[in-house]
């Protein structure tokens, strides 16, 4: 239980990483190179769910350490 505990807490890792680096990009891109993505459509599709994926790795990584 404890190895499947220990991937799933990884692939929740590596999708918050993801994200982030994704969402860094997006935000670099759209102040500093074109417009692509208006404001509200780039807050809810990158930023809430970078923020949310977080939230959740962290809860997961605490409960695990508990």
């Amino acid at each position: 239980m404890a190895e499947n505990e220990s991937l799933e807490l990884r692939s929740l890792r590596w999708a918050t990483l993801f994200l982030v680096v994704l969402s860094i990009g997006i935000f670099l891109m759209q102040r500093f190179v074109v417009m692509v993505f208006n404001l509200a459509f780039e807050v809810c599709i990158f930023y809430l769910s970078t923020l949310l994926s977080l939230a959740i790795y962290l809860w997961k990584r605490r409960s695990l350490n508990n």
